[in-house]
């Protein structure tokens, strides 16, 4: 296929939503969600809907983009690393104990990091 990392993702997406819209409609969830737009105002979760669904956009491009320029194992690797930092980051921001299982865990993770980057370095 001759098809860019922009199309594919739209493709992907359209076919997503389109299977969990069927879902939604099956169970019933749909007329309570459409209950839900109604209740709060339909333009300002439509403009909420809209600004997360570009975000997530942009950031599976930039995955994919990624993927293509660097490899499959740099983009895991990278992916896996921001959602370590995003961790992290929330320890700092929301304060909560931090105990032996979080030390290990994060020695854990850091160590497979570089364990298989090594292997396939």
């Amino acid at each position: 296929f001759q098809s860019d990392e922009e199309e594919m993702i739209f493709m992907s997406y359209a076919g997503g939503s389109l299977v969990l819209l069927l879902i939604c409609m099956a169970t019933g969830e749909m007329s309570e969600g459409l209950a839900f737009i109604d209740q709060h105002g339909a333009s300002r979760i439509n403009l909420v809907i809209f600004i997360y669904a570009a975000c997530g956009f942009c950031g599976v491009s930039c995955v994919a983009a990624l993927t293509k320029r660097f490899g499959a194992l740099t983009a895991a690797l990278t992916t896996t690393a921001r959602k370590a930092i995003t961790i992290l980051l929330s320890f700092f921001i929301f304060p909560k104990p931090f105990v032996f299982g979080h030390v290990l865990g994060a020695v854990l993770f850091i160590s497979s990091l570089v364990a298989r980057s090594r292997q396939r370095g």
